[in-house]
């Protein structure tokens, strides 16, 4: 990750329970973001990492969530506006693919983005 400052910016990272995703989520939280949602299946690594980027003075919240699911990303996308009234990026911390690159990430990321409509 670049050194670049995100101070005050919210992101949504997918599979961020574990592995990449949760060192995504952390460097997040340690570049000045003001807010990381994490989702993923495993709500009690979710929870824990959600409550860790706290000591980099990052709101963190955890979404359990499956992102193959149209209903779970809604649930995402919501949960990320209610708390934070916004969404400045989304990172696929997920590197374990399910389906073909085309029928999945970019159908992921398309409907986050779809689904994200900021209230002006």
């Amino acid at each position: 990750m670049s050194t670049e400052s995100l101070d005050g910016k919210v992101y949504v990272v997918t599979g961020g329970t574990q592995g990449i995703g949760e060192g995504v989520a952390r460097a997040v939280a340690r570049a000045g973001a003001a807010g990381v949602v994490v989702c993923g299946r495993d709500e009690e690594r979710g929870r824990r990492v959600a409550a860790a980027l706290g000591e980099s003075g990052c709101r963190g919240v955890f979404v359990r969530a499956d992102m193959a699911r149209e209903a779970d990303c809604r649930e995402v996308v919501a949960a990320c506006d209610a708390t934070f009234a916004r969404l400045d990026g989304l990172v696929n911390g997920k590197l374990k693919l399910r389906g073909r690159i085309v029928s999945t990430d970019r159908k992921r990321a398309f409907l986050v983005e779809e689904l994200y409509k900021p209230v002006d």
